[in-house]
């Protein structure tokens, strides 16, 4: 962080700026974005580089200096090189105010008042000097409730970088709303963004707050099928036909089939709507042990065979349930039964099929089908040998050593030989 005196000097006519600084290098950078953004302070400086291009611009430092003499280098330096850029020759002084006149127009009334200079605009009442100018150069709208503006009729209209484009917002039953801006949309709806809504139209997001959000044109079009949708900006159409269709839930153990209006209407039920449109775009299976298709498109004949070869072989079968800590079992006499204690059919019958380890602390199995390791994850017999007497003690499971306050999972980890010992002990399996 370099502290002194600089010098911005036109290298096409030889006029020069002089400033100082504690840090030169951020004071450079900030010179730089507010010219390039045309609200330079010094409006000598601006029309030079409005005219010129940044390239005819070198920036140099002249002298390095302790900050407490940075005011009395730099009006050292203003009087010996009168720089033409600097709007004040006293260091310090505010620039000397514009002797254009400005007009005020009060926003509720119309009420029109001229003043000669900025300076005497700023004092009728607690207005801001920049504020006012910010006006009149159209880099902002109004000020504390009024318009300002040159009188001559120079002022540029004011353009806002608010993003103006039309937006629908569908929900998951396929009402739209259409607002006029983003801005409005975030505004109008709980929970979303001017960021989060933009994505959505771009493609990034599929949605925010709970919505899908497309660009619109001001008129409407419909597509082959008749249903009305919209055309975004970036030319794909973005229509809610496939959220307004109805959907069957097929059950795999009984074939029972469950017609809903709509995808959005099964959380009634409990059912994840997004993992119910996987399944009826062909992406997923099943969903919670069901089978998704949409009402019109209906099941195959070969999903449909599946289906009942399902139920048949399955729907009948008893159901094992063991513990993985102690290893109790409990038997369900079908496999829908298990719905009963709150579990997942879909990750039972995975179980069952070897395609899932254990579902909610337990291992699942066929009664007449039992899986091999599947009890082998139920536990082994351990055995522990106090290093100073050498007494023993048996468990029959790693987790049951947790009654004496040993830890199961270090145990395990002897007798896998990741250790040594544990508490005082050496562990083996039996």
């Amino acid at each position: 962080m370099t502290s002194g005196i600089y010098k911005i000097e036109n290298a096409i006519t030889g006029a020069i700026y002089i400033g100082s600084s504690r840090n030169i290098d951020n004071r450079w950078k900030y010179h730089v974005w507010e010219l390039r953004a045309n609200r330079h302070h010094s409006t000598y400086l601006q029309n030079s580089w409005n005219t010129h291009g940044g390239d005819a611009f070198k920036f140099s430092i002249i002298e390095t200096c302790v900050p407490d003499k940075l005011a009395v280098t730099e009006q050292w330096y203003i009087d010996t090189l009168h720089p033409q850029y600097n709007m004040s020759v006293v260091v310090g002084a505010p620039a000397p105010p514009t002797n254009r006149a400005i007009e005020r127009v009060c926003i509720e009334t119309g009420e029109s008042t001229v003043f000669r200079t900025r300076d005497e605009a700023a004092a009728s009442g607690t207005f801001n000097e920049g504020s006012i100018t910010a006006c009149c150069l159209g880099h902002m709208r109004k000020h504390k409730g009024y318009y300002w503006k040159f009188s001559d009729g120079s002022s540029p209209d004011f353009h806002s970088k608010e993003r103006i484009s039309a937006v629908s917002r569908i929900d998951c039953d396929g009402y739209v709303v259409l607002f006029d801006s983003i801005s409005l949309a975030a505004a109008g709806t709980e929970e979303a963004s001017v960021s989060g809504i933009s994505a959505c139209c771009a493609g990034s997001l599929f949605t925010h707050a709970g919505y899908r959000w497309s660009y619109t044109d001001p008129s409407r079009t419909t597509d082959s099928s008749g249903s009305r949708v919209y055309r975004n900006v970036f030319g794909r159409q973005s229509g809610t036909a496939g959220l307004k269709r109805a959907v069957h839930r097929i059950s795999m153990a009984t074939g029972d089939m469950v017609e809903y209006e709509s995808i959005a209407s099964v959380t009634a039920d409990g059912f994840s709507p997004s993992h119910v449109s996987r399944c009826c775009s062909g992406h997923a299976n099943t969903h919670d042990g069901y089978v998704w298709k949409y009402a019109n498109v209906g099941v195959s004949t070969e999903q449909m065979t599946s289906i009942k070869s399902l139920r048949g072989h399955r729907s009948n079968r008893v159901v094992r349930r063991i513990d993985r800590n102690t290893g109790a079992e409990k038997l369900y006499d079908r496999v829908s039964a298990v719905a009963s204690d709150g579990f997942s059919l879909g990750n039972v019958i995975m179980c069952c099929n070897g395609k899932r380890g254990f579902h909610k602390g337990y291992f699942w199995e066929y009664a007449d089908e039992p899986i091999e390791h599947g009890v082998k994850k139920r536990g082994f017999r351990v055995r522990g040998v106090c290093i100073e007497t050498g007494d023993e003690r048996f468990y029959e499971t790693a987790a049951a050593s947790a009654i004496d306050g040993f830890n199961p999972g270090r145990v395990s980890s002897c007798c896998l030989g990741r250790r040594k010992t544990h508490r005082g002990f050496r562990w083996e399996r039996v």
